[in-house]
């Protein structure tokens, strides 16, 4: 017979397992630039993916600011510690993409200063309109998003 106080410490030991996991995964697409902190212009609560790392609607925000864009987990998933800062200069494009499962979003792609990152809300056009504003070059035609298009290397 196995004691009582096994099954708590093995999932105590596999939550730890996981929460690292999910952690040092966000630190692999993060990226931190040494801004001021004004509030943001604009800003929409969604989801997120990188080629390390998504979450889904309710685990990222997005903020525009007058220098560039912050995705951010947020909300329970706050402890992911996901940060994805870029100035606008950087971002060469910034499209529609749809992927699995029912998720639509904006594609962020830099001149391969920060990994790209897809963050998935149904406000997308508002989300371009806003980045176009600030010269970023976007695409409105609504596109799959493909595993190779999280790749910085292109």
């Amino acid at each position: 017979m196995v004691p009582s106080i096994v099954f708590p410490v093995i999932c105590v030991v596999a939550a730890g397992i996981a929460v690292t996991v999910f952690r040092r995964a966000a630190a692999g697409s993060s990226r931190m630039l040494a801004m001021h902190a004004a509030p943001p212009i604009a800003s929409w609560g969604g989801g997120f993916r990188t080629r390390t790392a998504g979450g889904s609607g309710g685990t990222a925000r997005l903020e525009l600011f007058e220098w560039g864009a912050r995705v951010r987990s947020s909300g329970l998933f706050g402890w992911l510690g996901l940060s994805w800062e870029v100035r606008y200069s950087e971002l060469v494009q910034a499209r529609l993409v749809t992927y699995p499962i029912a998720n639509r979003g904006v594609l962020l792609r830099t001149d391969g200063s920060a990994v790209p990152l897809a963050f998935t809300t149904l406000c997308g056009l508002d989300v371009l309109d806003r980045l176009a504003a600030h010269g970023v070059s976007v695409d409105r035609s609504i596109t799959p998003l493909r595993r190779a298009d999280l790749d910085n290397r292109q």
